[in-house]
């Protein structure tokens, strides 16, 4: 925060998405039901989450950007263009890709996450890439230079509607972290305390309000209190693992969550369902996995799963890693305001465009962010 002079900075994302379910939710969750791990397992967790963020925010504090021929391809040698129209194209075939699933499920469009219940298998590539596509459609409308009022509220009621058809939450968050990501990174805007708090209030009244929508059914404020609570389940299920005596992968959860995911089950009808950290699902959670009602995610306890005692060293080299790229990242995008470089600047601060939920997707953002800066740039004139 003081480096930057801005209370939205890197560490903002990092600390809305989990300062709450590791800090706030799992201590309420413990009042309410009690410790659920053993003493190491809880040490070594948040020792894990402490060393993440302070290694992170060392190196991005301190180390001096790199000098990358690629980074500077897509910064120093190209110029923006104004597309006028390419949030509303994006937009469009975004709905072609969801209209499948609403026409499927017309009768649940007023409880949405019975939806995104309904779909965890089998229509990935119509959700995944219709969420991507809304985030695109709003990164490509913030950065248009043309807009008027009525246009504005149109685009975004159209696109917020299509996120609550998707009945994901985290999808809402994400649009609102883009947002405030580009005033602070591209406009170059730096955000006070004062406005800081009211737009952080608004952000997380926003979000608890969604968990009242999409927890509908609970009957009452204290049954929806014990629900965010539940939230926190990433600690307990990495607990849950350190604890036991599952055996050690070496790397093979990692290796199958990021070469699975990336394979549709339209391509590839046979891909298995207990593929990579889906196997603490299914050895933890059964009769979950069984039916298909849900995998939990076990945070820490999947990398603990394939490295044991060594995953804070896992933990230690991508922070330091994710330090340097963020600050060669944001230095160039604060010189130039690229649509490419914002792409990788929002996906090394923790935002993810493509909401899959499992596999690391850097490969998928470094080709996002190229095709973006190819259609959203030219090649600078040189007399």
């Amino acid at each position: 925060m003081k480096y930057e002079k801005s209370y939205f900075n890197v560490l903002v994302p990092l600390a809305f998405f989990q300062v709450p379910i590791y800090f706030v939710l799992e201590p309420l969750n413990i009042a309410i039901n009690g410790l659920q791990g053993s003493l190491f397992a809880y040490t070594y967790i948040y020792s894990c989450y402490v060393v993440k963020v302070v290694i992170f925010a060392l190196v991005y504090r301190y180390v001096r950007p790199i000098n990358s021929r690629f980074i500077n391809t897509i910064a120093d040698r190209r110029e923006n263009v104004d597309l006028k129209y390419l949030h509303i194209i994006l937009i469009f075939i975004s709905y072609l890709f969801m209209f499948p699933i609403m026409y499927e499920y017309r009768d649940l469009l007023a409880t949405p996450r019975n939806i995104y219940e309904s779909t965890r298998t089998g229509y990935g590539i119509f959700l995944f890439t219709s969420a991507l596509l809304n985030n695109l459609s709003f990164i490509a409308f913030i950065f248009s230079k043309k807009k008027t009022f009525t246009g504005s509220v149109l685009f975004i009621s159209i696109l917020f509607f299509n996120i609550y058809i998707h009945g994901s939450k985290g999808q809402f968050v994400t649009i609102l972290m883009i947002y405030f990501a580009y005033v602070a990174y591209v406009l170059n805007r730096k955000m006070s305390g004062g406005k800081f708090l009211i737009n952080f209030g608004i952000s997380a009244s926003l979000l608890i309000s969604l968990f009242v929508i999409f927890a509908s059914q609970q009957r009452n404020m204290v049954e929806v209190v014990v629900n965010i609570s539940n939230y926190s389940d990433y600690t307990r299920n990495a607990n849950m693992v350190i604890d036991s005596d599952f055996p050690t992968q070496y790397g093979k959860l990692l290796i199958e969550s990021n070469l699975y995911s990336r394979l549709p089950r339209v391509v590839y009808p046979d891909k298995p369902k207990d593929f990579g950290y889906f196997l603490l699902a299914k050895t933890f959670y059964p009769e979950w996995f069984e039916n298909d009602s849900g995998s939990p995610s076990f945070g820490i306890g999947g990398i603990w799963a394939d490295f044991g005692i060594f995953s804070i060293f896992y933990f230690l080299f991508w922070a330091i890693l994710l330090g340097v790229l963020f600050k060669t990242l944001a230095v160039k995008l604060k010189e130039n305001s690229n649509m490419g470089l914002f792409i990788l600047v929002l996906f090394f601060m923790g935002i993810d465009l493509i909401p899959l939920g499992t596999g690391y997707l850097v490969v998928e953002h470094l080709f996002l962010a190229i095709i973006i800066s190819l259609i959203s740039s030219r090649r600078k004139q040189v007399f």
